[in-house]
């Protein structure tokens, strides 16, 4: 974050210092010296200077937003494996904010809302799929949530662990070619929690 934060306000310095916009739309043809190289410029709208800022105002916000680093959906069946392997392992031994509907959902708030607002304020989802995850609607409706931020954002935000031998063809179809943790074969019980914490570690 820090090396995001310092090349945008550097670049973004660069280029206030070198141009002047009062009433004209245009600036006057320069030759520039940023991050970016030494080019020359013939006639810069003012509006492609002010587009490129938002961009870059955007990307430093969508990462400064997010409250949790990831929410995690489960069946209330799989708690046991949650609570004690997974959460412990994020949170007290990696050191990341997890966001769990038990602890953390907002009272006097219907729950569907609930779900939305933390699929939205958390960087990753960590969805726990299993054949109890695909017998629950809350857990349909999270995971449907979470595929519709992913599908809109485009920002693999939707990390998918399969806590047992469930038919992978239960996923939506979306997931289905998307690489995904697969916990029950003997090698992935020994390297899933590098796996996962790399994919919540990611800056995208």
């Amino acid at each position: 974050m820090k090396k995001l934060t310092a090349t945008y306000l550097y670049g973004l310095n660069n280029i206030r210092n070198l141009f002047v916009c009062r009433s004209s739309n245009l600036v006057a043809p320069a030759r520039v010296n940023t991050i970016f190289g030494n080019f020359p410029v013939g006639c810069i709208l003012r509006h492609e200077l002010l587009r490129w800022r938002s961009q870059e105002d955007a990307l430093v916000f969508n990462y400064l937003k997010f409250e949790y680093d990831a929410f995690i959906i489960y069946s209330s069946y799989d708690s046991e494996w949650v609570e004690k392997t997974l959460l412990p392992t994020l949170e007290e031994k990696h050191g990341l904010k997890c966001c769990v509907h038990y602890r953390d959902f907002t009272l006097g708030i219907p729950i569907r809302q609930n779900m939305v607002d933390s699929v939205y304020r958390c960087k990753k989802t960590v969805a726990v799929v299993s054949t109890n995850f695909f017998n629950s609607s809350y857990c349909g409706s999270e995971l449907d949530y979470a595929l519709h931020r992913l599908m809109e954002k485009k920002d693999d935000s939707l990390v998918v662990i399969k806590l047992d031998n469930v038919d992978r063809n239960k996923l939506p179809k979306e997931l289905q070619s998307r690489s995904y943790i697969d916990y029950p074969k003997s090698i992935e019980k020994e390297t899933w929690e590098k796996k996962l914490v790399k994919c919540l570690k990611v800056i995208n």
